[in-house]
């Protein structure tokens, strides 16, 4: 009986024991070395053969080597000895390639999760050997293009492995500083988890594949070589008769792509940026065991300290996780990797309730750690302002705390609200934004402030009521979520020059961000129609309406931070009154058809769709044993299934949208789906264990849907095989959030409640 069975629907290959329910081995006969003849040889005959043929079938690429074994095998079978049979099964396993043979084995490794999918691509850079079958891994997000090489081999990270810096001589000294920042955040955490010491040599040669001494080799290509690799890889494509306009071959030339090839004793990245060699060295650690990150998350908690209340019991309380591992080893394989979309972002509002500083920086690191590349700060609102502005210290005196907070859900029926009694409040430092900020760019993530205006202003007019309609008030913080009928006054020139003055440091402060949030969504016009100073300016703009109040007032700030060299942001109601800035980046949240009208108009657009990115909603529908929300209903396969360019079938964008192919480059005569992120009001988010409980893993299917290409419910790339990586128990992504101290809702509770999950 040949010890190899085949599942041919899963494309599973399994060693057998020596005994199966079939029958038993046969028993050897009183003459040594032969086998009896009973039924059990035929069965050894016929089911030997059906092994060999459902080989043939699954692996067509060897399948001349494995015909031509099969006389040799008939005779085999013919005499029945066991040595000759041997003999013959080894002759057909040394005609399958080293890549094949090693597909057979089953005992898999720290991070295969034992489902095996085939990569569907045709163009393959290898070189004669046959294409190997490919093993998922449970790397989120899921790269674009994946071939397992040796499955039977690994690099194994030691003590004395090198980390290897090869820079271009065109590359300038910015360039070698980047790819030092690189090696130096891979290196500390490689440190922190292993006591390995990775030296970093610079201008070196990498390694080779066949080096004694283990190597990673990072190596920034400039623009013009990484044309001519891909020019190099599209030849050899077309020579082979494959595809040469695959997108294998054009990642290099993408700003966020890379190239990872891993060999037993090298590990070789390519990219023409630095953000490519981090997404590459991020992809590293994922391929390592999930306890690469549990050193570095435990000394920052300590370092880092998260002074506040926890009141929500952690999701993964009562499960272990051994948080060390004495073996470090990558699989061999090939990765060609870039992001579908340029903007992959999450926001977070610490108005509402304000987290603390570490907080903020353990968030962007996990939001590294997924290749997101966009943090969007909410940082004011009518429940508190959290920013340092020292030409107004009142905003921090006054606009930053409240007396109180509303307890549960607002009962607007009854109107008798239940108050905690606790003061609540804070704001970052402009110290505090630097650090933030520093720390955010060596991880390739681009932080996006927000300032909300006109609306949403009820803590500054607390503190300023003369920027307000009515000075005569007595404003004070909300304590209340919704909307405020208070709002800047739109005719008070003074609004505009305090707006100017925030507006100017927000741009020091962040300086490496081209966008800067202004907010414009929700804004009551009650106060504006009564209003002399706004009546006034509706007259001498020839403006007619409160509604196109508000879009010359978006349009005045687009100007200004047009001219100190920013684009504006706003949420998809500016454009209710008909702006005319095509400069301004739409955000659609009230849907996904705001977008697309707005793309139409020339504007770049941001997907943020309430029903699938708004991550304060709950993510089941038994919401009995949840921690309060919002309400609604977000689970986690609703995220997996949004695409920024298809809306809905009950959009009028629909079938345009769904009967077309649409790129983040081209997607419209004028504007551009830029990409998407998730959303975290936290009107109901206490704690911050309440926050992750919420944002994982709907955060990391987002940042799938944002990362991978256009996806099919398929195998390989529907949310089947993504729930399969986010919850093996061999090295699934779970086990990573739990190595980083991420708090998180474990899917599998719905499985066991007897919700299906849908392949």
């Amino acid at each position: 009986r040949l010890p190899v069975s085949s599942d041919l629907k899963s494309g599973n290959i399994y060693l057998l024991p020596s005994s199966s329910s079939e029958g038993e081995a046969p028993a050897a006969s009183s003459s040594p070395g032969r086998l009896r003849k009973n039924r059990n040889s035929s069965s050894f005959c016929s089911s030997g053969y059906a092994t060999l043929f459902a080989l043939l079938f699954l692996l067509l690429p060897s399948s001349y080597r494995i015909m031509s074994a099969l006389p040799q095998m008939s005779s085999a079978a013919g005499t029945y000895s066991e040595a000759s049979v041997q003999e013959s099964v080894n002759r057909v396993a040394k005609s399958v390639s080293d890549n094949v043979a090693g597909a057979l084995q089953t005992a898999s490794e720290s991070l295969f999760g034992g489902t095996h999918s085939g990569d569907d691509d045709d163009d393959d850079d290898d070189d004669e050997n046959p294409k190997p079958r490919q093993t998922t891994l449970t790397l989120i997000p899921k790269p674009a293009h994946v071939r397992i090489d040796q499955p039977a081999n690994k690099f194994v990270l030691t003590d004395a492995t090198r980390l290897i810096l090869v820079t271009d001589n065109d590359n300038n000294n910015n360039d070698n500083n980047l790819l030092q920042t690189e090696a130096e955040l891979l290196a500390e955490t490689v440190r922190m988890a292993t006591g390995y010491q990775l030296p970093i040599v610079e201008n070196q040669a990498c390694g080779s594949s066949s080096a004694t001494t283990p190597c990673i080799c990072l190596e920034l290509l400039t623009e013009k070589a990484a044309k001519a690799a891909a020019k190099t890889a599209s030849t050899t494509a077309r020579t082979r008769g494959t595809n040469p306009n695959s997108p294998k071959q054009k990642v290099l030339l993408q700003p966020e792509g890379y190239v990872l090839q891993v060999q037993p004793t090298l590990v070789q990245v390519q990219a023409t940026t630095s953000k490519g060699i981090f997404y590459a060295t991020q992809t590293i650690l994922q391929l390592l065991p999930p306890q690469i990150y549990a050193a570095q998350a435990d000394q920052f908690a300590k370092t880092h300290p998260i002074q506040m209340a926890t009141a929500t019991k952690r999701n993964n309380q009562g499960r272990t996780f051994q948080r060390t591992t004495t073996r470090w080893t990558l699989p061999c394989l090939t990765i060609h990797d870039a992001p579908r979309f340029a903007w992959r972002g999450m926001h977070m509002d610490v108005s509402r309730h304000f987290w603390p500083k570490s907080f903020v920086l353990k968030f962007i690191n996990a939001l590294a750690l997924h290749k997101m590349n966009s943090f969007h700060w909410h940082l004011t609102d009518d429940q508190g302002w959290r920013l340092e502005i020292p030409q107004y210290p009142k905003l921090q005196t006054i606009s930053a705390w409240r007396n109180q907070t509303l307890v549960g859900h607002h009962d607007r029926e009854k109107y008798r609200p239940t108050y905690d009694g606790t003061p609540h409040g804070g704001y970052y430092t402009q110290d505090d934004i630097r650090e933030v900020v520093e720390f955010a760019r060596k991880r390739h993530v681009n932080i996006v402030p927000e300032i909300e205006m006109p609306g949403h202003t009820q803590a500054v007019l607390a503190a300023y009521p003369e920027l307000g309609c009515r000075p005569d008030l007595d404003y004070h913080v909300r304590q209340v979520w919704a909307v405020s009928n208070d709002v800047y006054c739109a005719g008070n020139e003074a609004t505009f020059r305090f707006l100017e003055h925030v507006l100017t440091e927000v741009m020091k402060l962040f300086p490496h961000s081209q966008y800067i949030h202004v907010g414009g969504d929700e804004c009551p016009k009650m106060r504006w129609r009564s209003c002399s100073k706004c009546r006034a300016r509706i007259k001498e703009e020839g403006l007619r309406s409160a509604e196109e109040l508000q879009a010359y007032f978006m349009q005045r700030i687009g100007r200004f931070l047009q001219q100190h060299g920013r684009r504006m942001i706003g949420w998809d109601e500016i454009l209710d009154g008909g702006l005319k800035d095509k400069n301004s980046t739409i955000m659609s949240w009230r849907g996904m058809d705001p977008g697309f009208r707005a793309i139409q108009q020339g504007h770049d657009t941001i997907m943020a769709p309430g029903e699938y990115t708004y991550m304060d909603a709950y993510q089941t529908g038994d919401t009995t044993q949840e921690p309060l929300a919002i309400g609604g209903n977000l689970p986690l396969e609703k995220v997996y299934s949004f695409d920024p360019f298809i809306p809905p079938k009950n959009s009028p964008f629909y079938r345009e949208r769904h009967n077309h192919n649409h790129d983040d480059d081209q997607d419209h005569k004028h504007g551009r789906i830029l990409g998407a992120q998730g959303q975290l009001w936290s009107e109901y988010f206490p704690t911050t264990d309440h926050v992750e409980y919420m944002a994982f893993p709907r955060l990391t299917a987002l940042a799938e849907v944002l990362w991978m290409p256009q996806r099919s419910n398929t195998e390989e790339t529907g949310y089947a095989n993504f729930y399969h990586r986010l919850t093996s128990p061999v090295a699934g992504h779970l086990q990573r959030l739990e190595a980083c101290r991420l708090n998180y809702r474990d899917p599998r509770k719905d499985e066991e409640k007897g919700q299906a999950v849908e392949t």
